[in-house]
């Protein structure tokens, strides 16, 4: 990916609405556009951090490009995901670039193809099944059914594309949404604020669609 004309490594991260640059080692060589400072808050134990806002910037993957993009930049050494990946990463990437794209993702091929919304035709969906999606606050959720100490309810949860986690859900925003017995305390992510922490257990089942998933691996994040 090219973010005014200077090749760099993103995560794909649909949770998140701006791009996010960080891990740069020669800060000098990237020029932005438009610049302020800013603080920024999100998932983590720490306080919000200092940043710099820039708008007005070119970023382009393949012949995908978007002239007008915004991005916020992370000084904050301690905000890397590159010893944990094994592999250089600069930045992340969300709903800001992609919103103007049809995006069709390929896990097996590991591939991304960008389409123009005025000339995507959608395919055949014989042997899959669809399910509708909503965004809020910019954010793609989709509502499952969950079934947890024989409760079985309906849950909105975030797609999130980083996640290494199968499901997340926040104990606090239902009484019937409780961490089993048998569960342990555990490191779960790094979000831009730090460190994140919760429990981890299963529950009976999920639902989706046409599908339906038992003894789920479940984190409780704080």
């Amino acid at each position: 990916m090219e973010l005014n004309g200077v090749t760099l490594d993103f995560l794909l991260d649909t949770g998140v609405n701006a791009t996010i640059l960080f891990s740069i080692e020669n800060k000098d060589s990237i020029q932005l556009n438009n610049t302020k400072p800013v603080r920024l808050r999100g998932l983590g134990t720490g306080s919000s951090i200092e940043a710099i806002k820039s708008t007005g910037n070119t970023f382009k993957i393949g012949e995908a490009v978007n002239r007008n993009q915004t991005v916020f930049i992370v000084f904050d050494d301690d905000l890397n995901f590159s010893p944990r990946l094994g592999e250089a990463v600069h930045g992340i990437i969300g709903y800001d670039f992609f919103k103007d794209f049809v995006v069709e993702t390929d896990y097996v091929r590991e591939k991304l193809t960008f389409y123009d919304p005025e000339y995507y035709k959608p395919p055949d969906c014989r042997r899959c099944f669809k399910t509708p999606m909503r965004f809020y606050n910019n954010k793609p959720c989709v509502e499952l059914e969950a079934t947890l100490g024989g409760v079985t309810d309906t849950v909105t949860v975030l797609l999130d594309s980083v996640s290494g986690d199968a499901l997340w859900l926040l104990k606090d925003k239902d009484p019937w949404i409780k961490v089993p017995k048998k569960h342990f305390r555990d490191f779960l992510g790094l979000g831009l604020n730090g460190n994140i922490f919760g429990e981890r257990s299963r529950i009976e089942g999920v639902g989706l669609g046409d599908y339906y998933l038992r003894d789920v691996n479940t984190a409780f994040p704080e």
